[in-house]
């Protein structure tokens, strides 16, 4: 498992907060995370801390460098990453959603994102921190999109998943991990979600 590893040093490195998650087991088609008990065969991120299910919150929001190699030592867990706070607001949807909002970006002179791209077909646009309001939130899932950001948490590349494994399309160490600022990339999220308001 040393590519998981490797890539939670660097992302620790980059200063990205990274914690282990329930590997994919094509033997069982279950998430599993090794923790006695735990009976959440889901993507998760795995509780250190407390015996049994896995809590659904995350705590603590990242792991410490020296505790890498202990948890991708034998096994495969993936590679999860603690969306909001100080880390990153993450939009999913599908890539002509992500494509429009990364021309809306461009236009607004910003430097390009981090894109991962799922094995589904969608994708996942890395952002700087953005206030999540009800209406922001509702108006991108109505837009067939997903907002990542306080409390959730997202899957980051190498790790497997039910589909297939994760990879960048745009890689964070390319562009210096360098995020969009919060503002641009919430006006661009808006004038995609409502062309018509944005051009009046």
């Amino acid at each position: 498992m040393a590519s998981l590893a490797t890539a939670a040093h660097e992302y620790l490195g980059a200063g990205w907060p990274v914690l282990p998650g329930a590997y994919w087991s094509p033997q069982t088609c279950t998430y599993r995370c090794g923790r006695p008990g735990c009976d959440n065969g889901s993507p998760h991120p795995v509780d250190r801390g407390v015996p049994g299910r896995c809590a659904p919150r995350i705590t603590p929001p990242s792991i410490p460098a020296d505790e890498v190699d202990r948890w991708w030592n034998d096994r495969g867990f993936n590679l999860i990453m603690p969306t909001g706070g100080a880390a990153a607001t993450v939009v999913e949807g599908p890539a002509r959603f992500v494509a429009a909002l990364e021309a809306r970006l461009a236009d607004a002179g910003c430097p390009p994102a981090p894109v991962l791209a799922l094995p589904t077909g969608e994708r996942q646009l890395f952002s700087a921190p953005i206030p999540v309001d009800d209406e922001l939130w509702l108006a991108t899932a109505v837009g067939g999109a997903t907002l990542h950001g306080d409390g959730g948490w997202v899957t980051l590349p190498p790790s497997i998943v039910s589909a297939g494994k994760l990879r960048w399309e745009r890689a964070p160490e390319t562009i210096g991990w360098r995020l969009p600022p919060a503002t641009v990339v919430r006006a661009a999220l808006r004038a995609v979600l409502d062309p018509g308001r944005a051009a009046a």
